[in-house]
């Protein structure tokens, strides 16, 4: 039985193009372009697609603390795992207030 990983196959390759865990000022661009996407978007299931993502992407930036970095860069995924969790934060708030 193959078991799921969150570093796997991106479902949305439109959201992997935009998303970018490599330094905390590439994830503010990419947390830019995810909101311009999410206030944009039509229907409720891209909304809540678009704030899943966010929500994945901070987590891989905190599940890649785990593996061998340097301090610095431990430092910068924590940064970048702060900056999705707050845009995601925000999007389920949002949609929760959505109709």
């Amino acid at each position: 039985m193959a078991t799921k990983t969150m570093f796997g196959k991106p479902k949305h390759k439109y959201l992997s193009d935009i998303i970018s865990i490599r330094s905390p000022s590439a994830a503010q661009g990419s947390v830019r372009e995810l909101n311009r996407e999410f206030y944009q978007s039509k229907t409720k299931a891209k909304r809540l697609r678009i704030a899943r993502s966010a929500q994945l992407a901070s987590n891989r930036a905190k599940a890649m603390m785990n593996k061998r970095l340097s301090p610095r860069e431990r430092g910068e995924m924590l940064m970048v795992s702060a900056i999705y969790k707050k845009a995601a934060e925000r999007m389920f708030e949002v949609y929760g207030r959505m109709k």
